[in-house]
């Protein structure tokens, strides 16, 4: 089972339904009803309701996975959230929260220009580091991942990252040819710009 925190308008649920072979249940939770209704009549079998990430309305060792992409840095408290998470995974399950990353000083040009979102709209501005930091209190981290450059530029790594890492959760998964926009992201210019850090944990016992 799939808890997606911070679900919007439900993107990565259509995402799991185009790549996913497995047979899956998903849920959703955000603070925004109206994301949620758009999301419902959108994508078919859309399902989440209305929840805070730091009061889970659900019974414990429950998910199988629980995703966190481009919200953490949102919430009020990060690290209540991660005990939430924790808490509602099974001892076998895994995390994967995705965050931008903030060493990289296009973000900020990128908020001046309105070519996304601007920095004030985050309550936290977590680097990699940072995070890792926080995740290895509650957290194995067995892999992360960067990927993804800023708003307006394509990433066909996105999609690399985001299939590589689902590879390890869901077996098997279709494959898609990437290997070059794996090959085109590693090079330094790029990697100087990596918009999205994914991190894929485990819970420590």
């Amino acid at each position: 089972m799939i808890l997606e925190v911070g679900c919007n308008a439900g993107h990565l649920y259509s995402f799991l339904e185009r790549h996913v072979e497995n047979n899956f249940t998903y849920i959703g939770i955000d603070l925004s009803r109206g994301l949620i209704l758009r999301g419902r009549e959108t994508y078919l079998g859309f399902d989440a309701i209305v929840a805070d990430a730091m009061h889970l309305p659900f019974r414990v060792k429950l998910f199988d996975v629980v995703f966190c992409l481009e919200t953490f840095e949102h919430l009020t408290d990060p690290k209540t959230a991660l005990e939430e998470f924790r808490s509602h995974m099974k001892c076998t399950g895994r995390l994967v929260i995705g965050i931008p990353n903030y060493r990289n000083p296009l973000l900020a040009l990128w908020g001046i220009l309105g070519l996304g979102a601007s920095m004030c709209e985050q309550e936290h501005r977590f680097t990699p580091k940072i995070v890792k930091r926080i995740l290895s209190k509650l957290f194995t981290i067995d892999e992360m991942r960067g990927a993804g450059y800023p708003y307006y530029i394509p990433s066909i790594n996105t999609l690399c990252m985001y299939v590589k890492v689902l590879q390890k959760i869901f077996k098997p998964t279709k494959i898609y040819k990437v290997s070059k926009a794996s090959k085109l992201g590693k090079m330094p210019v790029f990697k100087l710009i990596e918009y999205i850090q994914m991190f894929l944990c485990s819970p420590r016992s």
